[in-house]
């Protein structure tokens, strides 16, 4: 029979063997025959830990401690276990018990900062892993999980150097060089994460993770051919990859192909229901769809409700909030758009004209980087809260501890918004307004800002999950922002031909609106028509389809999108706009008529085709208003042929924006305010 010590020399071989059967038997049966014998206790333990087994690994674990209280190894060993099962606040206290006994352990102190970061206490984690590298400074891990701690809580600059450190310590491994480029993309240095992207592909080239991450940065250069190429190929290694079906279906939108990208959105939501980017990219981009009704956008929207309400479920009313109806109300705004963007050029002619002594204003900004634009409209509020880097759910927390009354959304389902924010219902009352004027979809969501040309008397208001709310004269106010840039004298009193334009997101574009924009080329002979896209093979196709319909390539100018500034010189070359569908043009028909350049509007099915119909009607320019094909084609060719109206127009349609209802910032915030107040006495009628 084989003595304790023949067993246990047995035992540690077989372990270092990787015979891990064979050196629980000989564990087991040393206890057996001396039940406390602690190492045994403790290499069991470690076993019964790799295997799955941690519950029973702790209670080995335990009698071991017992026996033996001072052995730092234990007191780690125990917390590994502990982590394993989930018991993540008993596994700190055992690290910290190990530390106590052995304070230069960095092994242990790696282990403490892994604990902590599981548990969400990032500082923590940080120090721990801080204190591991100080005592190893190849210690690759604790570099790469400290550096993770600094990309999420927007330490950009430390996180490289320590990214680097992992790179140079374990250069194989594909992890860090995508975060280090995540960190870099974050920054907007593209060209050098795509480097380390590479690199990474180098090491690995079938990690569909590093190609989809090539292929954002790609759409973000706007090379958007290449980008499929990249997100092809994460597909094809990973098929069920919603972030990549959500980035795909993003490139073909940029290229016009919104059935395509439609597909790709809806793939992502059946492989990850769970995915509200996919949701929410899918439920925006219906709107550009010639394909789906009002009332087919709706129901995708209350399919998307009845998923995401239950996981999200609203909170109870906020005890606090006294119910007086003619008290100051505390208003807040919330945004990742309060930066040099085009929800600016709106947000701008309200905050700047409220009136604070009845209207507390408080604005929850998402911006990360914020600019000069930032700044100014900052200035205009009484409360700036930054939560870029807050979640969700500190987001709730701090707007129910600010008591907001009314707490408006202004980006719905577009980029950067805060949908879970609104499903949580904060505040009493919620409305969303600006982003478009279509639906969130939330049962949560209390109002829909509107007007009477979005939403004419009589249109059927069962598309929208919120009550509408209608101001008198628009959804909009506008601001340039821009009043350097002059109006010149009509292009074609020089050119001799009438130029047609349309300068919205490419987005926007779809094979019918090109198809009826090449009748009013037909009809108009020697004309040219200048759009807005990025190169390539988007723009080959829409050659193509113009060519398809008698329109030579010689007729058709692309540009590139361009700073604001620059952008608005594009005008400069334009005679006429002529509107998309079923998306209107919403800021650059605002755009169009500041820089003297009329549009002619085809009024659509939906609240967001009938922007053109508003922007029009408040200027007195109804007679541009089309209500079919035909008439579009006809208003658009008879334009064309008046030069003395289009010179007028030219000259005039500046001022004649400038003395409407569309830049009467003082008038708009009043009508804001009349809304914010009803709606805030009805709800102190109700006692709901």
């Amino acid at each position: 029979m084989a003595t304790t010590s023949e067993l246990f020399n047995v035992g540690l071989a077989s372990q270092r063997s990787g015979n891990l059967e064979a050196a629980e038997r000989a564990y087991r049966e040393i206890l057996r025959n001396s039940p406390e014998h602690i190492d045994a206790l403790h290499l069991l333990g470690i076993i019964l830990m790799q295997t799955g087994r941690a519950v029973e690994a702790v209670i080995h674990l335990r009698r071991a401690i017992h026996n033996r209280p001072n052995i730092a190894a234990f007191h780690n060993t125990l917390g590994n276990a502990l982590q394993e099962q989930g018991e993540i606040q008993r596994a700190i206290l055992a690290y910290q018990e190990s530390l106590q006994l052995n304070p230069t352990a960095a092994d242990v102190l790696y282990n403490l900062g892994t604990a902590q970061q599981e548990l969400g206490q990032s500082n923590q984690a940080a120090e721990a892993f801080r204190k591991t590298i100080a005592l190893q400074a190849d210690f690759a891990p604790a570099h790469f999980n400290l550096a993770n701690l600094l990309k999420d809580c927007g330490q950009c600059d430390e996180a490289c150097i320590h990214y680097d450190q992992v790179n140079r310590l374990w250069p194989d491994f594909v992890g860090a060089l995508n975060n280090w480029g995540a960190v870099l993309q974050e920054q907007g240095r593209l060209n050098e994460a795509l480097i380390k992207y590479n690199q990474a592909l180098a090491n690995t080239p079938d990690c569909a993770e590093t190609h989809y991450n090539i292929g954002c940065i790609l759409i973000e250069q706007g090379r958007l051919d290449a980008a499929h190429e990249s997100l092809d190929k994460a597909l094809s290694l990973r098929p069920d990859y919603p972030e990549a079906l959500v980035c795909q279906g993003s490139a073909y939108k940029s290229q016009g192909r919104i059935v395509e990208a439609i597909a790709a959105y809806r793939q992502a939501v059946k492989v990850a229901p769970e995915n509200t980017l996919a949701w929410q990219n899918l439920l925006f981009s219906l709107h550009f769809s010639p394909n789906h009704s009002a009332d087919e956008i709706a129901a995708e929207h209350r399919r998307w409700n009845d998923w995401f309400s239950s996981k999200f479920p609203p909170m109870q009313p906020n005890p606090t909030h006294d119910r007086v109806p003619h008290r100051r109300l505390r208003i807040g705004y919330v945004s990742g758009d309060f930066h040099s963007h085009a929800a600016s050029l709106f947000t701008i002619p309200l905050l700047s004209h409220h009136n604070h002594r009845d209207y507390e204003i408080y604005c929850y900004s998402g911006v990360k980087s914020p600019d000069a634009l930032t700044q100014r409209i900052q200035s205009q509020a009484d409360h700036w809260r930054p939560v870029a880097e807050q979640s969700d759910t500190e987001v709730v927390d701090l707007i129910r501890q600010d008591r907001i009354d009314i707490l408006v959304d202004l980006s719905m389902h577009m980029a950067k918004n805060r949908t879970i924010v609104f499903a949580r219902k904060p505040a009493p009352i919620q409305i969303c307004w600006l982003a478009y004027p279509g639906t969130t979809g939330l049962t949560s969501m209390d109002y829909r800002v509107t007007d009477p040309y979005l939403d004419p008397p009589g249109i059927n208001t069962d598309c929208y999950a919120e009550k509408s709310i209608c101001l008198p004269h628009s959804f909009w106010c506008y601001t340039p922002l821009d009043t350097a840039t002059e109006v010149n004298a009509l292009p074609a009193e020089n050119q001799g031909y009438v130029t047609f334009g349309n300068l919205n997101d490419f987005g926007k574009i779809n094979p019918d609106i090109l198809k009826l924009w090449s009748r009013v080329l037909r009809n108009v002979p020697e004309s040219r028509i200048t759009l807005l896209a990025l190169d390539g093979s988007h723009r080959n196709a829409t050659i193509a389809l113009f060519e398809n319909e008698g329109i030579a390539k010689s007729r058709i100018q692309f540009m590139q999108p361009v700073p604001r500034c620059d952008y608005l010189n594009y005008y400069h070359g334009i005679d006429i706009c002529l509107d998309t569908l079923p998306y209107n043009g919403h800021t650059t028909s605002f755009d169009s008529l500041w820089m003297g350049v009329p549009i002619v509007t085809r009024t659509g099915n939906t609240a967001v085709g009938r922007a053109g119909t508003c922007l029009l009607s408040n200027l007195d320019l109804t007679d541009l208003i089309a209500d079919s094909d035909d008439k579009f084609v006809e208003i658009a060719t008879n334009l064309s042929m008046n030069r003395s109206r289009l010179c007028q127009l030219r000259s005039n349609l500046r001022f004649r924006l400038e003395q409407s209802h569309l830049m009467n910032g003082s008038q708009f915030a009043s009508d804001m305010e009349t809304v914010f107040r009803e709606v805030w006495v009805r709800w102190c009628q109700h006692r709901e």
